[in-house]
């Protein structure tokens, strides 16, 4: 059991688990929000009451200069920004949009109301701190869509592309033949530091490449040849 539920795993779980019940609380908040035929005309009157003791001045002028007199479009706007982050929630899509929206809205409720009751500053902050924890661990990613869809998004390939593998016999031999020249260069320039003696170098220096059918015999050559001379050059410290 030990081997399989391993602490990652057991992260990743709790991971998922939060970003699930966050979005069943946003799909339960937005559709009892959308069955109510009054929610609409009673917006309106409930931002005018929060915004008559606001103590965030600039808050309040935005409530009652933009948003109040305009409650019918940002009704369903709120409505359905709650079913979005959701679904995406449940789902595990596309979450880094998902989780802006998310704490787009909560700071809003939070500035729009922090002052009628100390439960409505708490519930907000909770759930700007738990946008905060499901972006930095990557939520969608385990056991969400975002999984698969991370490489068709715009910045969801910014991992270094791994180099493509030989196609041929004369493109695998230039391959090695560049890998080869790095670790030589390394060599040399370690030396060139340290001052060491080169005369019992077990690699010769117009060894070819090319010679070699099976390039990938050849790199491990070359590793053996390196390991035995660091092996030497630790022994020639200790003396």
């Amino acid at each position: 059991m030990n081997k399989y539920f391993t602490p990652a795993r057991r992260a990743y779980v709790a991971v998922a688990l939060l970003r699930v019940l966050v979005g069943a609380f946003f799909i339960y908040d937005g559709y009892t929000k959308l069955n109510d035929p009054n929610f609409a005309v009673r917006l309106p009157s409930m931002l005018a009451g929060w915004s008559a003791n606001n103590p965030i001045f600039f808050y309040q002028d935005l409530l009652n200069l933009l948003i109040i007199p305009n409650g019918w479009f940002f009704a369903p706007i709120v409505i359905y920004s709650e079913l979005l982050v959701g679904v995406g929630y449940v789902l595990g899509a596309f979450m880094p949009i998902m989780i802006l929206v998310q704490a787009f809205l909560n700071l809003n409720f939070l500035m729009a109301a922090q002052h009628t009751h100390p439960s409505e500053l708490l519930v907000n902050m909770a759930f700007l701190a738990m946008a905060l924890v499901l972006y930095v661990s990557g939520a969608g990613n385990h056991y969400g869509l975002d999984h698969w869809l991370k490489p068709y998004l715009p910045f969801g390939n910014l991992k270094k592309k791994k180099r493509k593998p030989a196609k041929n016999k004369a493109q695998k031999k230039a391959q090695v033949s560049r890998s080869l020249k790095k670790k030589v260069n390394s060599r040399d320039n370690f030396e060139d530091d340290h001052h060491w003696d080169d005369s019992d170098d077990s690699i010769d220096p117009d060894w070819d490449v090319g010679e070699n059918e099976d390039s990938d015999k050849d790199i491990d050559l070359v590793e053996l040849a390196e390991m035995k001379k660091r092996k030497k050059r630790q022994k020639a410290t200790q003396l």
